[in-house]
């Protein structure tokens, strides 16, 4: 991480959407989120990314439409090489391993989640808060805990009929179709 990550580091405070490598409509980026190398970090249409969020896009990431990203998330594409007979110093080497990150439709990453490099986030997946997502997690699995597990899976059937008649949070929220509704549950 030496200058030129210095230098391509930016908060989204002065930064356009044209920095990025693409940047779908309807999207909302909190004050306070970080892009490192954001030519190289994709964002579909109707995304939302909470405050103080940290993205690194060296190894490129792609976040598909309608993805809800919790305050304080970290998303990083690329780390040291740090073991292996390639190893020239310690604790970590010269070399940069590049793994691209994807996030599918619909996800929900909770607030303080790490999603670390070469991992894929499948199509309706919830991410608790907190968790430390090291592996692919599958479509609609709802997963929490460091590393992240399969806590359960959501109703994949209401998850399609939902996406079948558009009812998406973040595009929903934006046209003014729907207020917050606070529910007590009692535990």
């Amino acid at each position: 991480m030496g200058l030129g990550f210095v230098q391509r580091l930016l908060s989204y405070g002065g930064l356009k959407k044209k920095k990025f490598k693409s940047c779908g409509k309807n999207s909302i980026i909190s004050r306070g989120s970080v892009f490192g190398y954001p030519e190289n970090i994709s964002i579909g249409d109707s995304v939302y990314i909470g405050p103080e969020a940290r993205f690194y896009g060296l190894g490129g990431i792609t976040i598909e439409d309608g993805v809800v990203i919790g305050p304080r998330v970290s998303i990083l594409s690329a780390n040291h090489n740090y073991d292996g007979v390639s190893l020239e110093y310690l604790p970590f080497d010269q070399k940069v391993v590049l793994q691209p990150v994807k996030i599918e439709q619909n996800v929900w990453i909770g607030y303080g989640s790490i999603i670390v490099p070469g991992v894929t986030i499948g199509e309706g997946a919830v991410v608790a808060a907190g968790s430390v997502v090291t592996r692919d997690v599958p479509s609609c699995a709802v997963v929490g805990g460091n590393p992240a597990r399969i806590i359960k899976y959501r109703d994949k059937e209401v998850y399609n009929r939902l996406k079948a008649e558009k009812k998406l949070y973040v595009a929903s929220k934006i046209k003014g179709k729907l207020e917050t509704q606070y529910l007590r549950k009692d535990l």
